[in-house]
C-alpha cells in the first residue's frame, strides 16, 4: 500500500544534488500540477473513495503514468523502476522509505482513467 511519507532521510538528502539536472526534475518544474491534481480529485473521487482502504494520490498515479509513456515501460516495469531509481522516486515526491504501488494497481488507475474520458484530456494538456 501507498503511504506518503514526507519525512526525508539522510539517503534523500544526499541524492538531491544528483537530482537536479535530471529530465524528471526538468519535467517536474514545468507544469502546474495542481490544476491537474484539481481535475483528478474532481474526476475520480468515486473511484477513490474505497471503504477500509488508505487513500492514494491521484496526482501519484498520473505521473507513473506519463513517465511509463515517456519511458515505454509496461506496468511491472514502472513498479520496479520505481523500487530502483532516484530520480523516479523524487519525480514522484515519494521518500526511499515509502511503499510504492504496485503493477495492477497502476493498471487499476489507467483504466479508471479511461472509464472517466479523463485519460486523452490529460495527456493532451500535458502536451500543450
Amino acid at each position: 500500500m501507498y503511504r506518503e511519507n514526507k519525512k526525508f532521510g539522510f539517503g534523500d538528502l544526499a541524492i538531491e544534488k544528483k537530482y537536479k539536472n535530471d529530465f524528471l526534475a526538468i519535467v517536474n518544474t514545468l507544469f502546474d500540477w495542481n490544476f491537474i491534481r484539481k481535475i483528478l480529485k474532481l474526476n475520480l473521487q468515486k473511484d477513490f473513495n474505497v471503504i477500509g482502504q488508505p487513500p492514494y494520490l491521484e496526482l501519484l498515479f498520473f505521473k507513473i503514468l506519463l513517465s511509463q509513456t515517456w519511458f515505454n515501460l509496461s506496468d511491472t516495469k514502472v513498479e520496479n523502476t520505481i523500487n530502483d531509481r532516484i530520480s523516479f522516486i523524487k519525480f514522484l515526491n515519494l521518500s526511499i522509505k515509502s511503499y510504492t504501488p504496485n503493477y495492477s494497481t497502476i493498471s487499476w488507475f489507467r483504466n479508471s482513467l479511461i472509464k472517466n474520458i479523463l485519460d486523452k484530456k490529460l495527456f493532451l494538456k500535458v502536451n500543450r
